[in-house]
């Protein structure tokens, strides 16, 4: 993920904003933000592509992030109901 620099502002006729150098332009940061206590869920949502099978069974879906520290997916982060709409794909 990536914190994006301040938006511009416009102030009359004029269009104000900071140049940023290309350092500053996009700052990496990890997800989940470990510095924010009070991080807010994100929902996800895709569209299954027709060539994909899915039982409307979810029971045995598993989604995983990489944790780069251990090398290795898991599920710590990930939470929430998975739901899947078989009309919706």
């Amino acid at each position: 993920m990536f914190a994006f620099p301040e938006l511009s502002k416009s102030l009359r006729q004029w269009t104000i904003r900071r140049v940023y150098t290309l350092e500053e332009r996009l700052k990496k940061i990890n997800f989940p933000d470990q510095s924010h206590s009070d991080t807010q869920p994100v929902e996800i949502t895709f569209t299954l592509p027709k060539t994909v099978f899915m039982s409307e069974d979810v029971s045995s879906v598993d989604i995983k992030i990489w944790d780069k520290v251990n090398k290795c997916w898991t599920g710590d982060a990930i939470g929430g109901d998975l739901v899947y709409i078989k009309k919706d794909r």
